[in-house]
């Protein structure tokens, strides 16, 4: 489809976006598993293009624009410029401004940790976010709610749950199990205010610019508990000391955090089962298994 789609694509540039005409080239880029993605040459310079079937994720790309426009505003964060969310010749396309990597330095740990702690100190009165998105491409609900229990039960791991349980994952067991937890929530985890998260902080989801600063991309974006963000960055790796130590120093997270993590792995975790199948199941077990009896 993509052949064909860079046929065409120019003629949306010179009728829609004409300060980028004319298209120039075009180059592939590896990194997702979800979208197509390209390094446009323009009249302007390069750009970064997302692209997928405008029919099989309705909205997605109009709700990744949306946050990456909230993140501008709201976050310390260098956020990529959005050119245009929109769809063509049957394709939905994300064009965004062009960052081009370069190496950390010394002061990039220190600087994602305590920009991420100043992002989460934006906050709102309920848990959610004004429209459902997609966390990968699995729609996320987000209908506002204001105690974070109900939230993370009723919008990120009940409706997961009876996905997996669906394609034949979990025992009865779990399922008890899981329950005794989401019913101890309130208990383990403290009652903060709503704060803006990324919600997909995985090490594949940030870059480091040029000048050595941090930058956020891919964002499931909604108001959360603040610690999804820390486990998201835990659970795979791919995070410097530092930027744990800078983020405790500008917003000090409540005692014993780190154990409490795994809660906030579920959600992601449920996900990636469903979406690639039962080497996570095994993980989510374990953790109903830790915090259940």
């Amino acid at each position: 489809m993509s052949k064909a789609f860079f046929k065409t694509f120019p003629k949306f540039l010179a009728h829609q976006l004409p300060q980028y005409a004319p298209l120039e080239s075009q180059r592939p880029q590896g990194g997702g598993d979800i979208n197509d993605a390209w390094q446009l040459q323009t009249a302007r310079g390069p750009l970064f293009l997302k692209m997928n079937d405008a029919r099989q994720y309705p909205g997605m790309f109009a709700r990744e624009a949306e946050a990456l426009k909230y993140l501008k505003v709201h976050s310390p964060f260098r956020i990529p410029t959005v050119i245009s969310a929109s769809e063509w010749e049957g394709q939905a396309f994300l064009l965004l401004e062009w960052i081009q990597p370069g190496p950390a330095n010394g002061q990039t740990g220190e600087k994602l940790g305590r920009q991420l702690a100043e992002q989460h100190l934006h906050q709102s009165a309920h848990f959610g976010w004004e429209k459902d998105n997609y966390m990968g491409k699995l729609v996320q609900p987000n209908r506002r709610i204001a105690q974070w229990a109900e939230f993370f039960a009723s919008q990120r791991i009940e409706p997961l749950w009876r996905q997996a349980r669906d394609q034949g994952f979990f025992s009865a067991r779990d399922s008890r199990r899981l329950e005794e937890v989401l019913h101890r929530l309130e208990k383990w985890v403290p009652q903060e205010p709503p704060a803006l998260v990324h919600g997909d902080l995985w090490a594949g989801n940030f870059l480091v610019d040029q000048n050595g600063q941090p930058v956020l991309i891919d964002p499931a974006l909604h108001f959360g508990h603040r610690e999804a963000d820390l486990a998201m960055m835990d659970l795979f790796g791919g995070f410097p000391a530092a930027a744990y130590e800078a983020y405790h120093r500008r917003y000090p997270l409540e005692g014993e955090w780190e154990a409490r993590l795994p809660l906030h792995q579920l959600y992601p975790l449920l996900v990636h089962v469903i979406l690639f199948g039962g080497g996570y199941a095994g993980q989510v077990s374990a953790i109903l298994g830790r915090f259940g009896s």
